[in-house]
């Protein structure tokens, strides 16, 4: 068994501001949700906001790795998901009706624990005893709850349950992962910082996690 030394049961909020990009400046814009392959037990949701002269789209998966993608298009593009070959990360399981504007992606790769016992906040790769590398895909991920108003989206995820087989790894704590959309802005060049407001919740003084 490979476990860190006197690491507790972790809870963690990780919260994101996703924020529209509008390239029009402001907007009144139109959401629209859908529960993608639902039938097949996934997580995986999508938002369309529609404006007059563009829409986003954005897709947020938590089937493996949680990542959102997003894209600004023309009123007129649709996202097709094959649910059977986004399974298996298929090429092209996920495409547009048409070439989007502009798009990105963001996708949690990998979690840093480590043991903060001087508490300063900063990870000494001198101990690797006190450092573990935690796979996001291996814990179990559920919806815990969604809103949706006039011009706002939120999105609440849990991850329990870590499981990593090949390295001998288990965590019975819990990452609570929260996105939420803000359906207009001012200035395109501040919708760029569409991540931000990262808030890590302590819940002992002395242990720590980063992504």
């Amino acid at each position: 068994m490979v476990n860190m030394p006197r690491v507790p049961l972790i809870s963690l909020l990780l919260f994101f501001s996703i924020i529209s990009m509008d390239l029009a400046g402001p907007a009144k814009r139109t959401l629209h949700y859908e529960e993608q392959c639902k039938n097949q037990n996934w997580t995986t949701m999508y938002l369309r906001a529609d404006g007059s002269n563009d829409t986003l789209h954005y897709l947020w998966d938590f089937g493996g790795k949680p990542s959102i993608l997003m894209a600004l298009t023309s009123p007129s593009a649709t996202l097709n998901i094959t649910c059977e070959d986004f399974l298996q990360r298929k090429i092209n399981s996920v495409v547009f009706s048409e070439n989007p504007n502009y798009t990105v992606g963001f996708i949690l790769n990998k979690i840093i624990e480590f043991n903060d016992v001087n508490d300063t906040a900063v990870i000494n790769l001198d101990n690797v005893a006190n450092i573990n590398f935690l796979m996001p895909e291996f814990f179990h991920w559920s919806r815990k709850y969604i809103s949706m108003f006039d011009d706002s989206f939120g999105l609440d995820m849990e991850g329990n349950s870590y499981n990593d087989t090949a390295m001998n790894i288990t965590r019975h704590g819990s990452i609570k992962l929260s996105v939420k959309y803000f359906a207009a802005l001012k200035d395109y060049k501040e919708n760029i910082e569409y991540f931000k407001n990262i808030i890590i919740q302590r819940h002992r003084s002395n242990e720590r996690t980063l992504f």
